[in-house]
């Protein structure tokens, strides 16, 4: 009972904290904010772009791109204008054109019909309301919307008539605001940063007289300001601190501030609506040029601006802008790929100890994964560095390395190491658990001790001719594994040459791609090593040699060849299709040609060696 009521209070005691600590985070980011600074949160179009060659670049990027209706125009069944977005370096860039004007400063501000006009996606600049809460107010007017463009009989939003056209909880600009405002301004990581939060949408938020057109509270990420947010002193202490001017994207869309034409120049600052409703059903509020506080603007205006508001987590707000820490890893000078089973390293320095299997940068494709091919520049293996890949059977090091003890001791599938150069290897690199075959260059043998599991096989390359050294223990099986890698990795082989070879009778033959069906090898006895053919279907065996197989191989004519099981001796008859596509390096042979090497293989060959 003693060890059951402890571990309540544990529980308990954690989950107090949990709860406890947004309070304690948010506090202690409140403390760094004051009402008035000003922060960088989210990006939005907004400055127009003027450089022609950078227009050129843009329209030439979104030439293939579908233009969307911006999606009030959409809603409303009236298709005018139009949106396409492009990323050219690090900037984000937003096309717009209309097909008619919202209002005359469009045309005023130089922005006609029929004509493509791109801005930049900018920083919004934020002004912090109340640190204690995380309340925001964007800086400028980022568009324009109407507060309400679904119109029934004049005063409603709704073919039922439930709700007039300045209720804020079924307003379309809330919609908006909530839906393609957000996905556009935010990444998902800024938005992760915003806060739900109810709104007040009841009588004490708006004029006492205007009560009759209050609606419920509503719950949104993005809102509009109230008549008692903005006339909140603490917030804004007077009018001034109340103006905002449209950016040119806005101004572009039609934000409107109704200067007289005789006017030399425009003043800067723009309409925005508040989500408290007038006293008319089709009125709403909004903020004047000058910063006062009025109602009576036509909801359905489409020139009226938006200056949106925000709550956010403070605390979560300075981890996210926070300058990422420098990591250091034991894998930062090296790089892996994956492709087709095999595993590519490249990079400097040594490939190091895995200290977790699971944590290792090639974890994902320890199923997979049966060949790594260790690129130049890698200058040694340590212990155990390739721990997890339990189904490596080949490696193959294309430079000089030093496999130090125990480099590949975790991986007990492995039976065949290809060296382009020489190789330093420690007495204990390899598992014990399976006999390797090592090939390495006649020029450049090996440094160190062995153990006894491993057979050196020496081969050298000169004038089309493969020689190998020594006594090749391996079944015709296990030659053509080796042949097809260095066919299609090292050089175009075009003949081989054993010091001591015996091959065994094996079916062979191959699909023809050009033929679209499988055909009979050529006959051709070259240096004494030769092999049993025999077609699909035919009783007569045919001889080849491997010089044969290396041509058709490099010519690329063969789709694929089969390999099957010596059906004379009585066993089942075994297949096996392999692929030599062209041009494709070891990636495809190797996978699909060594992956047998140490099961049906030896087998066979141990078969025939009883016999």
């Amino acid at each position: 009972m003693k060890t059951k009521q402890k571990g309540l209070c544990i529980i308990l005691s954690f989950l107090m904290l949990i709860c406890c600590f947004p309070v304690f985070s948010l506090v202690g980011s409140a403390a760094d904010y004051q009402t008035g600074d000003v922060i960088e949160f989210g990006s939005y179009p907004q400055t127009l772009v003027t450089d022609a060659d950078l227009i050129a670049v843009l329209d030439a990027e979104a030439s293939e791109a579908e233009w969307q209706p911006m999606w009030y125009t959409s809603v409303a069944a009236n298709e005018s204008y139009f949106y396409k977005d492009v990323t050219v370096g690090e900037n984000e860039y937003r096309a717009i054109r209309f097909t008619r004007t919202h209002s005359g400063a469009q045309s005023r501000y130089g922005y006609e019909t029929n004509t493509v006009y791109w801005f930049r996606f900018d920083p919004i600049l934020w002004t912090v309301l109340d640190p204690e809460s995380g309340l925001l107010i964007a800086n400028a007017i980022l568009d324009t919307q109407p507060y309400n463009h679904t119109i029934y009989d004049a005063q409603y939003a709704d073919a039922e008539h439930q709700y007039y056209l300045n209720n804020y909880a079924h307003s379309t600009v809330r919609t908006w605001l909530n839906g393609a405002f957000l996905a556009t301004a935010f990444s998902e990581d800024e938005a992760d940063v915003l806060v739900l939060r109810e709104q007040d949408n009841s009588m004490p938020s708006m004029d006492e007289s205007y009560t009759r057109y209050a609606c419920e509270n509503t719950s949104d990420l993005v809102f509009l300001p109230s008549f008692e947010e903005v006339g909140n002193e603490d917030w804004f202490a007077d009018n001034p601190s109340r103006v905002r001017g449209g950016t040119a994207y806005a101004r572009a869309l039609g934000a409107e501030n109704y200067y007289n034409q005789t006017h030399e120049a425009a003043p800067e600052n723009d309409f925005w609506f508040l989500r408290s409703p007038d006293q008319v059903s089709i009125k709403q509020g909004y903020i004047g040029l000058a910063g006062q506080i009025y109602s009576g603007i036509d909801c359905c205006s489409f020139d009226v601006g938006v200056c949106p508001a925000v709550y956010i987590d403070l605390d979560a707000y300075d981890r996210l802008n926070e300058p990422d820490e420098p990591t250091t890893s034991i894998y930062d000078d090296l790089t892996f790929s994956f492709e087709d089973g095999i595993l590519f390293v490249s990079g400097t320095g040594a490939i190091p100890s895995v200290t977790e299997a699971d944590s290792a940068p090639f974890a994902e494709y320890a199923e997979d994964c049966n060949v790594i091919v260790i690129n130049e520049g890698i200058e040694a293996v340590q212990t155990e560095a390739f721990n997890g890949l339990d189904n490596i059977e080949a490696v193959i090091l294309n430079g000089s390395i030093r496999l130090e003890d125990g480099a590949f001791s975790a991986n007990g599938a492995l039976s065949t190491v290809i060296c382009a150069t020489s190789v330093q290897t420690a007495s204990g690199a390899f598992s014990a658990e399976t006999d390797i075959v090592l090939y390495e260059p006649k020029a450049a043998p090996h440094n160190g001790d062995l153990p006894e599991n491993v057979n050196v096989i020496p081969y050298s390359f000169a004038d089309d001719t493969l020689t190998f050294d020594g006594s090749v223990a391996m079944d015709t099986y296990g030659l053509l594994d080796l042949m097809a890698v260095m066919c299609n990795y090292y050089a175009p082989i075009r003949y081989v040459s054993f010091s001591s070879y015996t091959s065994l009778d094996v079916p062979f033959y191959v699909f023809n791609k050009t033929e679209d069906a499988y055909v009979q090898a050529d006959n051709n006895t070259l240096n004494g090593v030769r092999f049993s053919v025999k077609v699909s279907g035919e009783e007569d065996w045919e001889t080849i040699t491997f010089n044969e197989f290396c041509t058709i191989a490099d010519t690329h004519e063969i789709g694929r060849f089969r390999l099957v099981a010596d059906i004379e001796t009585g066993e089942e008859v075994q297949e096996h299709d392999y692929e030599i596509k062209e041009e494709e390096p070891i990636v495809v042979i190797i996978k699909r040609v060594l992956k047998w090497i140490t099961t049906l293989l030896n087998k066979l060959f141990n078969f025939f060696s009883k016999i």
